[in-house]
C-alpha cells in the first residue's frame, strides 16, 4: 500500500493512504483525492494496480501530467519517492505507515508456556531425585 504527499501549495503535507483502485485524483468532488490546485483538472490522473502488485499512473487524454520531471502521457509505471506534477500541485508517492498489530497477548502465553514448562521439569527432577 502507499499514499499520496501533496508537497507544496495550500494543500502541502496533505496525505491520502490508497485503499481501493483505480484511484482517481482530480479537482472534481467526486474524486477518491481531490486536489485543487491551478491547472488541475476535474479527472487528472487514475492510479491503478496490476495482477503482479506493479502501481501505474494513467493520465487523463487532456491532462498535463509529469513524473520526476518527465511529460507522460500513457500508462506508466510508478514507485515509491517518484514525484507526480498536475497542474501547480506536485505529489510524491510514498510508502503507507504500517500499523504494527500488538502481540503482547500471545507473547505474555508463550512465555507462560516455557515457563510451566520449565517448573514442571524442576518438580519432575525433584521427584526423581528424593525417590534415590
Amino acid at each position: 500500500m502507499f499514499e499520496l504527499v501533496v508537497k507544496g501549495g495550500e494543500m502541502a503535507g496533505t496525505r491520502v493512504v490508497a485503499r481501493h483502485f483505480p484511484l482517481k485524483v482530480g479537482s472534481a468532488p467526486h474524486m477518491d483525492f481531490r486536489i485543487t490546485g491551478s491547472g488541475v483538472l476535474d479527472h487528472h490522473l487514475t492510479l491503478e494496480i496490476d495482477a503482479s502488485g506493479r502501481f501505474f499512473l494513467i493520465p487523463h487524454p487532456q491532462a498535463i501530467v509529469f513524473l520526476n520531471d518527465y511529460p507522460i502521457s500513457e500508462r506508466t509505471r510508478v514507485r515509491p519517492g517518484d514525484v507526480i506534477t498536475l497542474g501547480s500541485v506536485q505529489l510524491q508517492i510514498d510508502f503507507a505507515p504500517v500499523n504494527a498489530t500488538s502481540f503482547i497477548g500471545a507473547e505474555v502465553f508463550a512465555w507462560a508456556t516455557i515457563l510451566s514448562v520449565f517448573l514442571a521439569q524442576l518438580l519432575l527432577l525433584w521427584l526423581v531425585e528424593s525417590k534415590i
